[in-house]
């Protein structure tokens, strides 16, 4: 069963992530604190993470750096900071992709986030398209490989 972990301090938004995935067949678990995204990294595999930036202790930034040194799992960035440059940040971090809030669960479902084509990809197929979309459709692993 694929594995998704939610970075996210507000309430309502993580519950909402939470039940929308968890009815969707995914096992999604929710933290609120950026080390503790790190940490959960280093103790569980995941298919996928959603991170927010705007988060208490380290940000989504230093958050996605962190996670990056133990993993090469999917990351979304779900943000309320839209600015192009935060952007580009959160992918030069290390962000498979960045989604600005408000949004809807359309705008990061598998038939609109980015696959493997992308020149910046480090890795073959594994981006939140291609493991949702293999998850939906019964075929492939979707486990993600450690680094």
């Amino acid at each position: 069963m694929s594995r998704i972990l939610i970075v996210e301090d507000d309430p309502r938004t993580s519950e909402l992530l939470q039940e929308l995935l968890d009815q969707s067949g995914f096992v999604a678990e929710v933290v609120v604190y950026g080390e503790d995204a790190v940490e959960r990294v280093q103790e569980a595999s995941y298919n996928l993470v959603l991170l927010d930036v705007n988060l208490p202790g380290i940000d989504g930034f230093d958050a996605c750096r962190g996670i990056r040194v133990h993993t090469s799992v999917p990351i979304i960035m779900l943000t309320a900071r839209g600015r192009p440059d935060d952007r580009v940040d959160g992918l030069e971090n290390g962000a498979d992709d960045y989604v600005s809030k408000p949004s809807t669960p359309a705008s990061w479902s598998p038939a609109s986030v980015p696959c493997c084509d992308a020149p910046r990809r480090r890795r073959s197929c594994r981006s939140a398209a291609c493991v949702w979309s293999r998850r939906r459709d019964g075929c492939g692993s979707t486990t993600a490989a450690s680094t």
